[in-house]
């Protein structure tokens, strides 16, 4: 655990958010999460469902590392 508490998967994934968006000017979706590239480079391991990274997203909410509006795949937002 580090910084709020956060699991090395939910800490790879809100650094993942921090980098895509820094390149991108836009979050990630789900799917681009699960993919785990940047520009074509593995940055984090790719995951097979989108279940689980759905399930690391909603532990970076209870965490109050991240906010996102329901219904909108790119809206994010970093509270740190």
């Amino acid at each position: 655990m580090n910084n709020f508490g956060l699991t090395r998967d939910q800490a790879d994934v809100l650094a993942f958010l921090k980098r895509y968006h820094n390149v991108n000017g836009v979050f990630p979706t789900v799917r681009e999460i699960a993919k785990g590239q940047i520009e074509g480079q593995q940055v984090i391991a790719e995951r097979k469902s989108q279940g689980t990274v759905q399930d690391i997203m909603n532990g970076l909410v209870k965490r109050n590392a991240i906010e996102k509006q329901p219904g909108r795949p790119r809206a994010i937002r970093i509270l740190d």
